[in-house]
């Protein structure tokens, strides 16, 4: 039995329509079936370009404790939800009017709030009702934040921009997300507060204080 032959397809150099032909008549000229114009039947052959890889950076963070980090990944956060978190606070700021009950500084809002005891000991100091809702406010941060720390996304060193900068609030890193159904454009960004979660070349999850920090390096890795 006489095998079929092999059919090629390429484009009218012309009309650019679709041109089926025998893999030996390749080259040949013929007039295009949809314009009837001559064109030539050509195999267009894919050409595979190994591009190499960008180099991978590695932080090498240095503790005031002398003791080294080499990091791998940095967790970065929704710029749109960090902004959000910080509304909350500013609003929860501004209705509690920088009161202290000598417990906390409920104006600076500070991380000892997070214990959540306090804020259950606060309601009953406080009297003033935009005092009361501002605690409400301070513990809706507290848990969007909760939120937003476990969604944080950990970035290659090599993908986060200003990674040599040594303020963290200047890294950041462009993605996209899902918007009410549309695909936007973001990025990602420090938390802003004094601790900076790393993964490092071992695996490990470690939050350092930024504050700890006596030096750190960036650098390519063979």
């Amino acid at each position: 039995m006489e095998s079929n032959p092999q059919l090629m397809k390429c484009a009218c150099q012309f009309c650019h329509s679709q041109i089926q032909f025998e893999h030996g008549q390749s080259g040949q000229s013929v007039y295009c079936p949809h314009c009837n114009a001559a064109t030539t039947l050509a195999v267009i052959q894919e050409v595979h370009v190994q591009v190499a890889p960008p180099p991978r950076l590695r932080m090498t963070v240095r503790l005031a404790s002398g003791y080294d980090l080499n990091v791998r990944e940095i967790r970065l956060y929704d710029a749109a939800s960090v902004a959000k978190l910080n509304d909350i606070r500013s609003d929860a700021a501004k209705l509690m009017g920088g009161v202290s009950t000598g417990l906390i500084p409920i104006g600076s809002l500070e991380y000892a709030v997070e214990a959540g005891l306090a804020i259950g000991l606060l309601e009953g100091l406080l009297s003033d009702s935009a005092a009361k809702t501002g605690l409400n406010r301070l513990r809706e941060a507290l848990q969007y934040e909760s939120w937003l720390r476990r969604d944080g996304k950990f970035c290659a060193i090599e993908d986060i921009k200003h990674i040599a900068d040594p303020t963290p609030s200047r890294w950041s890193k462009t993605y996209q997300r899902i918007d009410k159904n549309e695909t936007v454009s973001s990025a990602l960004i420090h938390l802003g507060d004094e601790f900076v979660c790393i993964r490092t070349d071992d695996g490990l999850i470690r939050h350092i204080r930024w504050s700890s920090v006596d030096c750190f390096t960036v650098d390519t890795t063979s």
